[in-house]
């Protein structure tokens, strides 16, 4: 059975990799504003793989909080339990400390989105500006179906 004190450490691993995750967001949004494809595509490549450790880390918690007997304990909840003067300090702390770095997260990721959905709008505008035919970029405004053909064109080559 795990301890408090252990489930602290592994607060404290976990916060690490929600820092590099920060990191790695705040690359993402320098590829989009520098309009590097290249390094956008590394830098969504990475995000995935830390979105995969974060979920894993999200399960272990999730596991060694229900072995420590605060299953569905919120953080303040979870704090509050803690007796001990300094584990109940240094609970607090690395629990703020995640909370922070996901609302920094959260913050970074809204930033590039936004700027990703104007760029793609003042593209769309530039093409129809120059008469270039254009299929729409997709929004949750565009039409769904079909405007190609159903058909394999890999048939069609062979």
């Amino acid at each position: 059975m795990a301890s408090i004190d252990e489930f602290i450490d592994f607060l404290g691993k976990y916060c690490g990799e929600l820092s590099a995750a920060l990191q790695n967001e705040s690359q993402k949004r320098l590829a989009l504003l520098s309009g590097d494809p290249g390094q956008l595509e590394l830098m969504l490549q990475l995000q995935q793989a830390e979105t995969m450790k974060i979920q894993n880390l999200e399960s272990r918690r999730i596991e060694l909080q229900k072995a420590l007997g605060f299953e569905g304990l919120t953080a303040k909840m979870l704090v509050d339990a803690v007796t001990e003067p300094a584990l109940r300090q240094r609970l607090a702390d690395v629990l703020q400390e995640i909370s922070t770095l996901a609302s920094d997260i959260q913050e970074q990721n809204r930033m590039s989105m936004e700027f990703a959905n104007s760029s793609l709008k003042m593209m769309e505008q530039v093409a129809i500006s120059a008469g270039i035919e254009s299929h729409s970029t997709y929004s949750p405004d565009t039409p769904r179906g079909a405007t190609h053909s159903k058909d394999s064109s890999f048939e069609k080559l062979v």
